[in-house]
């Protein structure tokens, strides 16, 4: 019995193996498994697609026949992680399968290349079928030979079937306790070579684990965060002339990059960006690559940095689930109108509820747009600052219907589309790249002319609000770099094993006054940040959120993933979100 056991987990390991590599083989082509670079990374991987094999293996007692149900399983995981890692540049984590709603929402906007080798591994996968649904031999089964129609079994075959299931659990459950602890004693590798540099099915058995929040951890947050709005509504108003606040209107840009900056082309990409003058000006250091444009914003909005939490959590699907003090119920207790826009689903990314919970008044998506305009099949930035002039239109013509009363500012953040990726060819196109080591140059100038369209846009909606007589501040910036795949963006953005050393986590971003000239360069400033450049602009107070994120940015320039990687404005000093909630239990106690 025990012979015919350890026979079995053999040929289980053997056939993971060949499992592992496929796997490895289909996502990136040549490089399989040379590249692995960690330590004990082909052990790990192969435990990795043990996984599900052995938990399969409890019911069917037999490692051929319960491979034949998890095959199915990691070859359709594959095809994902390849086209994860094709547009995002990045590896599949468990939080692209819980949102997998919205990756729904703009998959029609790709085009999916088909590579011979997933032909290769499905031919070579069907064989296997054939050999064991044909050539297998079941003597295992006919040895236990139990009956299930009320006709008693043997004493002894349940004996061994009970054992036999023991066993197998407990194999189970070694392997299991030997891949968490290996994840738990090292930290989540997010970089954009993190399936070349420990393999891929690894990677992603990594991020389900490091998903996990403890409940304790998650209750001590939502604690902190109930008392802290609380507290920030009961503290005294400061006697302030409201005549003197700005409007504020935010843009978040989808996918506006910098990467453009290494480029040759035949014209130049942003030269209304590259001529603005009187304004601060930077780069922003986000947390993410080639998508996940809720994180970015997370940040802003929040003030509250994702880099110290378990990453890949989404703050999106995991956190906001209650009210959360954000700079838009800031500007709610200052009694401002707020309100979010937004070119697409109102259940993207869970944005119908998340605004609500931040304190926005107003939610403007897709379907509350006015005359939509389409570059590609999304809505264009040409569109979206239409909208955002007209929306703010009307709120300055029921201000002038207020009469002896207080007028109300508005705070507008709004959120593009037209850059999204899945960059393919469309009419509308006028860049082209002139750097012959580029050579799949469709992607990059489908992107950089959508660059193109969307400084020209920027510029219709500065030169509107350049010509009101009400102050406004205007802030835009960029959600994250886009992606082209692994090969072009080795070339685009420095090559190094992580990236994160490169321009890959930077976008740019302006803060503009209608009435004064600003003339500051901020050299780099981390998402949760820069709500603290908008509002000293505007020379608005400071509340108790805003205290403590000033707190922070005297000791640090930026708080994120990349803390040992970027070089800070005066030393590499890392604070983590430790101190922002510590600071927040302070302002509680005094």
């Amino acid at each position: 019995m025990l012979k015919q056991y350890f026979e079995n987990l053999i040929k289980i390991v053997g056939i993971d193996l060949i499992i592992m590599f496929f796997f490895q083989y289909l996502v990136c082509g040549e490089s399989i498994l040379i590249k692995l670079r960690k330590k004990h990374s082909l052990f790990l991987n192969v435990v990795s697609v043990m996984f599900l094999h052995l938990f399969f293996n409890i019911f069917l007692f037999n490692a051929y026949l319960s491979s034949l149900f998890i095959i199915p399983i990691y070859y359709v995981l594959s095809l994902f992680c390849y086209y994860i890692h094709e547009f995002r540049g990045t590896n599949l984590n468990f939080s692209d399968i819980l949102s997998i709603n919205t990756a729904k929402e703009v998959a029609s906007s790709y085009t999916y290349p088909i590579k011979f080798r997933f032909f290769i591994v499905l031919i070579l996968y069907i064989c296997y079928y054939y050999y064991i649904i044909n050539y297998i031999d079941l003597q295992f089964y006919k040895y236990l030979h139990w009956t299930i129609n009320g006709v008693r079994t043997e004493q002894l075959d349940i004996y061994i079937l009970v054992f036999y299931i023991a066993l197998n659990i407990s194999t189970f459950c070694l392997f299991y306790f030997i891949l968490k602890d290996e994840i738990c004693r090292r930290k989540y590798d997010y970089s954009l070579n993190a399936g070349i540099n420990e393999g891929y099915l690894y990677n992603f058995f990594s991020s389900i684990f490091f998903f996990h929040i403890t409940d304790d951890s998650e209750k001590e947050h939502i604690d902190i965060e109930k008392k802290f709005i609380v507290a920030v509504k009961k503290q005294k108003k400061i006697a302030i002339n409201k005549s003197k606040f700005a409007d504020i209107i935010v843009v978040m840009n989808e996918s506006f990059g910098s990467v453009h900056n290494r480029i040759k082309t035949n014209i130049p990409v942003t030269p209304y960006y590259d001529s603005l003058k009187g304004v601060i000006k930077g780069d922003v250091l986000v947390n993410t690559f080639g998508g996940g444009t809720a994180n970015t914003e997370f940040e802003f909005l929040t003030g509250f940095s994702i880099g110290d939490n378990p990453y890949p959590v989404m703050p999106y699907n995991s956190y906001v689930k209650h009210d959360k003090y954000s700079i838009a119920r800031y500007f709610k207790n200052l009694e401002y109108d707020t309100m979010a826009l937004h070119p697409y689903t109102s259940t993207n990314y869970h944005r119908d509820s998340v605004y609500k919970y931040f304190g926005f008044d107003k939610l403007v998506f897709y379907n509350d747009f006015n005359n939509k305009k389409y570059i590609r099949k999304f809505v264009s930035d040409e569109s979206m600052y239409e909208e955002m002039i007209r929306r703010y239109e009307v709120h300055r013509i029921n201000n002038q219907y207020k009469k002896g009363k207080e007028k109300n500012n508005i705070f507008m953040f709004g959120i593009t589309m037209q850059n999204h990726s899945g960059y393919n060819s469309f009419p509308e196109q006028k860049i082209r790249v002139l750097d012959s080591e580029i050579r799949n140059k469709k992607q990059v100038e489908s992107y950089l002319s959508l660059m193109y369209i969307s400084d020209n846009a920027l510029k219709t909606l500065v030169d509107y609000f350049k010509d009101v007589d009400e102050h406004v501040i205007l802030c835009v910036f960029g959600d994250h770099n886009p992606s082209f795949g692994n090969t072009l963006n080795r070339i685009l953005y420095d090559d190094d094993v992580s990236y994160e050393g490169t321009n890959a986590y930077r976008t740019p971003f302006f803060i503009y006054d209608n009435q004064r000239e600003l003339n500051e360069n901020v050299s780099e400033i981390s998402a949760n940040f820069l709500s603290l450049e908008i509002l000293n602009a505007a020379g608005m107070p400071m509340d108790a959120l805003h205290n403590t994120l000033n707190t922070m940015y005297r000791k640090v320039s930026y708080v994120n993933f990349h803390k040992q990687k970027f070089r800070s404005l005066d030393e590499p000093t890392y604070i983590d979100n430790k101190m922002y909630l510590e600071l927040k239990e302070q302002y509680l106690r005094n």
